[in-house]
């Protein structure tokens, strides 16, 4: 690289080596935690995703600040023909507060092109990242990783006015999962109904996702059927949604939101600028 090399050596194993250090150890310390991470003012930011927000605060934060996103990078493909009718399955759990920040872009995106959301129950277990009395270095990374994601989430949702803290609290979201997988057999039309009110909810703490008399209600509220659900949930149901998670991790999806396109999976909402690029092209997406 035309680069002078002279000294290097005694460099790079005395004062080099120390400033390395020293840099490593003030970003970790400063909540940094991986790479790529952008800093404005103060404030962190991980991953590229999150270059349309960066973008919009160096241009003087004019308008509402924009979702994470992928910046699409393919060519725009041609509407498919009124005969095909590509489908979004997109995989969420409904304590997980990123399950509940795709909620909105991607209906937004299926109402835009016309199709169809198949909403996939899966109940994740959620990492622990608990501080320790004398936790190591692999301890504390995992806590200040967790620590920026939640305020990663609250940041974005605060941009839309939606609350999060219902949904971190403990909970198993497994009876709420298998009520969508009622609705979706008893009355699809309610599906995404369903999942809004579950969301909203669960979201304030209004809700209870385990209490199989506050879904019953629910149910009833938006107009499901609910005769025979309480057998379906402690039988049918529960199978179901363990041949969905089986069938999706073996796709490889392991974390929520994911949305699977021809059997390709995509994590997270910043994809659905690409997705919106795939799925005009009329490509069935793979149902579950």
């Amino acid at each position: 690289a035309g680069s002078p090399t002279r000294g290097f050596r005694d460099y790079a194993a005395g004062e080099g080596r120390d400033l390395h250090d020293h840099i490593q150890s003030t970003a970790f310390d400063a909540g940094i935690f991986g790479v790529p991470t952008y800093v404005i003012d103060g404030e962190l930011f991980f991953g590229r995703e999150h270059l349309p927000r960066i973008r919009w605060m160096l241009a003087g934060r004019t308008g509402a600040p924009p979702d994470v996103a992928y910046q699409d990078l393919l060519p725009q493909r041609e509407t498919p023909g009124a005969s095909i009718r590509p489908q979004l399955a997109v995989v969420i759990d409904f304590k997980s507060p990123n399950s509940y920040l795709a909620l909105a872009p991607t209906c937004a995106l299926a109402e835009d092109l016309g199709i169809s959301v198949d909403w996939l129950p899966m109940v994740v277990t959620p990492s622990k990242a608990a501080a320790a009395p004398s936790e190591d270095r692999g301890a504390r990374h995992r806590r200040i990783r967790a620590d920026y994601l939640k305020f990663d989430q609250i940041r974005y949702a605060s941009d839309h006015g939606l609350e999060l803290s219902g949904l971190y609290r403990v909970q198993d979201s497994t009876l709420a999962a298998i009520a969508l997988l009622w609705v979706k057999r008893q009355a699809p039309s309610l599906a995404r109904t369903y999942v809004e009110r579950v969301f909203q909810g669960a979201s304030r703490g209004a809700l209870a996702i385990e209490d199989e008399r506050s879904i019953r209600a629910l149910l009833a509220g938006i107009g499901a059927p609910f005769s025979g659900f309480e057998a379906f949930a402690k039988d049918e149901g529960r199978t179901e949604l363990e041949r969905i998670k089986s069938k999706v991790q073996e796709m490889g999806a392991f974390e929520v939101p994911t949305y699977i396109v021809n059997d390709d999976i995509f994590l997270g909402r910043q994809h659905l600028p690409l997705i919106r690029s795939l799925l005009p092209a009329g490509r069935v997406v793979h149902r579950a």
